[in-house]
């Protein structure tokens, strides 16, 4: 027993992160406020009143900051009536963008690794749970975490779901998240804790999780400087496993979803480049004059609106599509540098960071919550291997 608490770091969790590890499972729930605001909302004022701790920035976070601010703010002053959900999105944006900075900063990250793998643990288990269910001829929908409060009979917390997704509101979601754990397992090495949470995915049916998971395993073996022989090892362990997804009735309906996958008929592929193909050369640059990607598809500046597809009333847009509508090309340069530079400054972030961009044309979270945690892991990572970090 001590040597799994060690091997997984539990003995070495602090309260502080090991909320903050929940924060992805926490941010889909809703009650007169979003929780994923009131959270970081909560943490900002935690660490700045506080914990009193150096906030360290940088300039690319401050750049994309002044960005939207000012680009939003011109929406606010040259369009017409504001609607409700605009000014909340605005609100949202800049509190995501501050939080990572104060959040990063205010981590313990060897303290927040022991409470990402007790998390990832939980949530482990509860997709085996959802996944014996689902195979017993079962109903599931995502399991309630027993301290929060309960929510309406509407909300997307008893959909029921024909795929496994323990916690979280969707696979995808469940995918996005496990994948630090994974790139902590590949970094440290825990090839056996790395190839189960692959299994994971792969067991999820998602086509991001599966698709991901082998590209995750490439980039380690080609990128990371391995020895022949740990990469030989790592092949011959992929090898089996890739048979045994491709043969067993255990991930049929995963193979099925990504057989069925047409990129024609999938709003988050197809949506994104059709809509930006019809934009204007200025809007191209520095983006629409409408408040949202749906408002300027329904004005019917790009032609009547019955081009792209809709599911659940909605334009889905894919997050890097979104970006050029939405902010530009100008906007797109800025928010991919948050991605880029970071593998200048530690090279092993390839491993997670090349899932990441990956997942931004199939992943409709621009600004959201799984952006502010996925950046808050990044800059805490910097900072942790790097003691005398500062802006570039």
């Amino acid at each position: 027993m001590k040597k799994i608490i060690r091997y997984f770091h539990l003995n070495n969790i602090g309260i502080f992160e090991l909320l903050f590890a929940f924060y992805p499972i926490i941010a889909g729930y809703k009650y007169s406020l979003p929780m994923f605001a009131i959270v970081l909302l909560a943490f900002d004022v935690w660490i700045l009143f506080f914990k009193r701790k150096k906030i360290v920035f940088d300039k690319k976070i401050v750049i994309l900051f002044v960005y939207v601010f000012c680009h939003e703010l011109f929406l606010l002053a040259t369009l017409p009536p504001t609607p409700a959900y605009f000014v909340n999105n605005f609100l949202s944006y800049l509190l995501v963008v501050v939080s990572i900075p104060i959040i990063s900063s205010g981590l313990d990250f060897q303290k927040f690794v022991g409470a990402l793998y007790f998390v990832s643990l939980i949530c482990l288990g509860g997709l085996i749970y959802h996944f014996l269910v689902i195979s017993a001829g079962g109903e599931v929908h995502p399991i309630k975490l027993p301290f929060m409060p309960e929510m309406e009979s509407t909300s997307r917390l008893y959909d029921v779901m024909k795929r496994p997704s323990s916690f979280f509101w969707e696979p995808q979601s469940y995918c996005s998240f496990m994948f630090i754990p994974l790139f902590l397992a590949f970094k440290e090495k825990k090839i056996l804790w790395a190839f189960t949470i692959i299994f994971s995915l792969l067991l999820s049916g998602s086509t991001t999780g599966i698709i991901m998971s082998f590209v995750v395993i490439a980039i380690y073996i080609f990128t990371q400087g391995l020895s022949y022989k740990t990469k030989y090892g790592i092949l011959l362990l992929s090898v089996p496993v890739f048979f045994l997804f491709i043969n067993l009735s255990l991930f049929q309906v995963g193979r099925e979803k990504m057989m069925d996958t047409d990129i024609n008929d999938n709003s988050r592929l197809y949506n994104g480049p059709v809509l930006v193909s019809r934009m204007q050369v200025n809007e191209f640059i520095l983006g629409v004059h409408d408040f949202s990607a749906s408002d300027y598809y329904m004005s019917g500046k790009t032609g009547s609106s019955s081009y792209l597809i809709d599911k659940y009333d909605t334009i889905y847009i894919s997050t890097f599509w979104h970006v050029i509508v939405k902010f530009g090309l100008i906007g797109l340069i800025i928010y991919m540098s948050l991605y880029l530079v970071p593998l200048i400054r530690n090279r092993s972030l390839l491993l997670y960071l090349g899932p990441l961009i990956a997942t931004l044309f199939s992943n409709p979270d621009f600004l959201g919550a799984y952006f502010a945690f996925e950046f808050i892991f990044i800059y805490s990572f910097l900072l942790s291997n790097n003691r005398n970090y500062s802006s570039r």
